[in-house]
């Protein structure tokens, strides 16, 4: 009894990281691409942190809602 409802829990968890899998990838590499750029300066690593959520935000938004 127990064990069937650890099993169903872990398939929902799948079948969810599965459906979502193309945002934790796009998400991931945003990370990359923000900690590649902190290598380089802090400055470049502020400016790209900008820039990429202003990006997310407007992906995010449909364009009927901006208005």
């Amino acid at each position: 009894m127990k064990l069937e409802k650890i099993t169903n829990t872990l398939r929902g968890v799948i079948k969810f990281i599965a459906l979502q899998l193309h945002t934790l990838i796009f998400l991931a590499g945003l990370v990359f691409i923000n900690v590649t750029a902190y290598k380089f300066s802090e400055l470049l690593g502020l400016v790209s942190t900008g820039i990429l959520l202003v990006v997310v935000a407007m992906i995010i938004n449909p364009k009927e809602e901006r208005k």
